[in-house]
């Protein structure tokens, strides 16, 4: 029986937490309680021995007589305790059964993940009401954190196949706590999470339908427009700069570690498979159409200024792209580009990667104002 348990941990607060390494909470539970916990990986004396029997015999009979069910949907998550039944605003990453109690991890956009406890959830229910929202406008899928302001950031996350949720997020929580700025995070078509023709419609069909459906939520919005895109979402960035005109008024595009060149990132990037999915590769004409530096090479100006925040150690987006699409847009207008140069892994992993590009997002955004 003990040589199936992961680690003991007693926490400050006096919770005895016996997790199992199946368990996807456990690596959570143990960094986010790192250094308030007494972790034992080895059990070596009698009595440790003892309490921990009693305490996986007292988790089992737990476990045996209580059922936990946990869904999710856009707006809420919803968990289910035997007959008891909790809706709350955010999104459950997972939990553990200690031996008279259920912990929840609980995260949104701008709270990192959190321990809760049953009793927790049910007494501190203000501290669900989180700041973004799920809406649809116009058949695409958003989240908004409905400020009154004249100001309005839209997001675009990479992947293409991927969504925004409510995971916690460094960039968007600081830029939020601003109190500056709308914050709209669009779902574009080819985000997972909807639908499975939602997600196949852009398959050969990058830079068009996902362009539209960005299109069409920017334009319902009025104000000062801003457009923040990360990877495959940077590109869009950058493609919506030269394909809309000035009267869409967004004023600044930040790109962060994307991508210019449909071309180099067949010869150059780790992702060669991604762009073959999403991109009519033998159709030379129709590459051309949707392909920053062949638009920018034929003269088309960006609607806007354009600053680039890249990792010169990134291989999935190679950054020499960016500085020849810098030297071409230079020969237009040397005011319509400027590069960040920063160091870090393509996803910023770290915590650290995350706050040196929200420093440089605020730092640009301040000078807009």
């Amino acid at each position: 029986m003990i040589s199936k348990c992961s680690f003991v941990c007693e926490t400050i607060e006096g919770y005895i937490i016996v997790v199992d390494l199946k368990n996807n909470v456990a690596e959570k539970i143990g960094k986010l309680y790192r250094g308030k916990l007494r972790m034992y990986k080895r059990i070596q004396f009698n009595y440790e021995k003892k309490v921990l029997k009693r305490i996986i015999s007292s988790r089992e009979e737990f476990i045996k007589n209580n059922k936990v069910d946990i869904k999710h949907d856009r707006h809420c998550a919803y968990i289910s305790i035997n007959d008891m039944k909790l809706v709350i605003d955010g999104f459950v990453e997972g939990h553990a059964l200690l031996q008279t109690e259920c912990l929840f991890l609980i995260s949104s956009f701008t709270q990192p993940g959190k321990l809760y406890t049953i009793s927790e959830l049910i007494e501190k229910s203000d501290d669900f009401n989180f700041a973004f929202r799920h809406k649809i406008i116009n058949g695409i899928p958003v989240y908004d954190n409905n400020l009154n302001s004249q100001n309005v950031i839209f997001f675009l996350h990479g992947g293409p196949e991927s969504n925004y949720m409510q995971f916690y997020d460094y960039t968007i929580d600081k830029l939020n706590k601003l109190n500056l700025y709308r914050m709209v995070l669009i779902n574009y078509a080819g985000s997972t999470g909807y639908s499975q023709e939602y997600q196949e419609m852009i398959y050969q069909q990058g830079g068009k339908k996902d362009i539209d459906s960005i299109l069409t939520v920017i334009r319902s919005y009025t104000g000062k427009k801003i457009v923040i895109g990360e990877s495959y979402g940077g590109y869009l960035s950058v493609l919506l700069s030269l394909k809309v005109s000035k009267s869409i008024d967004v004023s600044n595009v930040f790109i962060i570690n994307g991508f210019t060149d449909i071309y180099f990132q067949l010869f150059f990037s780790k992702a060669k498979g991604l762009m073959r999915k999403y991109f009519p590769v033998g159709i030379e004409n129709n590459i051309k159409k949707v392909n920053p530096t062949s638009l920018v090479g034929k003269g088309t100006y960006p609607c806007c200024k354009l600053t680039f925040i890249h990792s010169i150690e990134d291989t999935v987006c190679p950054v020499n792209q960016i500085f020849y699409f810098k030297k071409l847009l230079y020969r237009l207008d040397e005011g319509l580009c400027q590069i960040y140069l920063t160091k870090g892994s393509h996803q910023q992993l770290k915590l650290i990667e995350k706050k040196k590009i929200t420093d440089i997002l605020i730092k640009e955004l301040t000078k807009e104002r």
